[in-house]
């Protein structure tokens, strides 16, 4: 007996419906091939559990470069406000 599914919660209901139908859709015109729904979240489930931390630290890291490149523009543009 397969164990109960702990439902992994980061997107809405309607988003998380939405990307099984992409899932399902993926299958049947890409791989010729019919799955169902407790499939579809199987398979998006053990790409969450699998990816999802790496894809959050990615996101983290990205935002901070980003942040940072920011507060240098903005230390320059004072830099040049001081020298007037």
């Amino acid at each position: 007996m397969k164990p109960k599914r702990q439902k992994i919660e980061f997107v809405s209901e309607e988003k998380r419906n939405e990307y099984l139908k992409t899932i399902i859709a993926y299958f049947h015109d890409v791989r010729n091939e019919k799955i169902g729904f407790v499939a579809a979240e199987d398979i998006l489930d053990f790409f969450i559990a699998n990816l999802g931390e790496e894809i959050y630290r990615k996101a983290i890291k990205d935002i901070q470069k980003t942040l940072r490149e920011k507060m240098e523009d903005l230390d320059i543009e004072i830099e040049l406000l001081v020298q007037k």
